[in-house]
């Protein structure tokens, strides 16, 4: 099994990629294909044995630039050459941390969608009291048609069957109510096709997403952009109020440290860092896009991530998932 990572990737790359193969390397048993600037790898890795191997390029897309445009014009841009060599059969997957639209748009161009997806889809799995759940769109797609929503729904259950370990997913759909007849257009459209899947549990609203209502929530890359953003942000803010809280309270001294590691420890349930990447799904091959702020950590996730959708078979779960419910 072998994984390529965009070395140059990230708000924090190459550093982050290169401390984060070599945590991979020591747990997961894994090949690994660092593509990016070979100097600025070799500067990171100083001294030390190189237990993977480099794929150099210079060229590198910034999390600013246009998506379709760079690809375009950096042909040897490290995300470029990192999914050609997908496309190939030279790696079984791809792990990115940089421009997320640069990453949907060069699967989609170079590797093409499975039969049946019209538009690639990105999840998150965000952690509840029981069960996860996995939301989908969260950003490849921010105008949608109602087919597009179905087949998020498809893939979703498929990945939180295969990679999630729900036995028979519940789907819901969020809305701003619960009825049928709530929504604006797309919702009110995407409704009847969603009632064809055996487990729809109906509209989901946001603050049922915590309550085990449905184990994969379907929206619009937009709505689930924003909504996975102010997660992260009042997550933050929370933990940074409760913090200052204890500093200024009563609290004896002594017992600050208890209260504060159980604070840590409680918040680490949403530290993004805990569970990496999420695939590209809809596409031919595995894609993990992790976050832009990762640290070595998260990268070490993203590519245990990569490698639970390899030995999944999630692809052939997806098309076979998406045969069933379209073709």
């Amino acid at each position: 099994m072998k994984i390529a990572l965009d070395a140059m990737g990230g708000d924090f790359a190459p550093q982050v990629l290169v401390e984060g193969a070599y945590i991979a390397k020591d747990s997961l048993g894994v090949e690994l294909v660092l593509v990016g600037d070979e100097a600025k790898i070799r500067e990171i890795v100083g001294n030390r044995n190189i237990p993977f191997e480099i794929v150099h390029t210079d060229e590198a897309i910034e999390m600013d630039e246009h998506p379709t445009q760079a690809i375009k014009t950096k042909k040897r841009a490290s995300l470029v050459v990192a999914v050609e060599m997908l496309k190939a059969g030279k790696v079984d997957a791809v792990v990115s941390a940089g421009n997320t639209g640069a990453f949907v748009a060069c699967a989609s161009l170079i590797l093409g969608t499975l039969p049946g997806i019209e538009r690639p889809s990105i999840g998150v799995t965000i952690p509840t009291l029981k069960n996860p759940v996995f939301i989908i769109d969260t950003g490849a797609n921010v105008d949608c048609k109602p087919n597009y929503l179905y087949q998020f729904a498809i893939m979703g259950i498929s990945y939180s069957h295969n990679i999630l370990g729900i036995e028979n997913p519940r789907v819901g759909l969020l809305n701003i109510g619960a009825e049928e007849t709530k929504g604006n257009n797309l919702t009110k459209s995407v409704y009847p096709l969603l009632k064809k899947l055996k487990n729809f549990v109906g509209n989901i609203e946001g603050n049922d997403i915590f309550e085990d209502k449905a184990d994969v929530i379907v929206c619009d890359g937009f709505v689930g952009n924003v909504l996975l953003k102010f997660a992260e942000g009042f997550a933050y803010t929370f933990g940074k109020v409760i913090k200052d809280f204890i500093v200024d309270s009563s609290i004896p001294r002594s017992a600050r440290f208890f209260v504060d590691s159980a604070i840590n420890n409680a918040f680490s349930i949403y530290d993004f860092s805990e569970y990496g990447g999420t695939p590209l799904l809809g596409v031919k091959g595995i894609c993990i896009v992790a976050h832009g702020r990762s640290n070595a950590k998260a990268i070490f996730n993203s590519i245990k991530v990569a490698k639970k959708s390899i030995e999944s078979n999630l692809l052939k779960e997806i098309e076979e998932g998406v045969t069933s419910y379209v073709g």
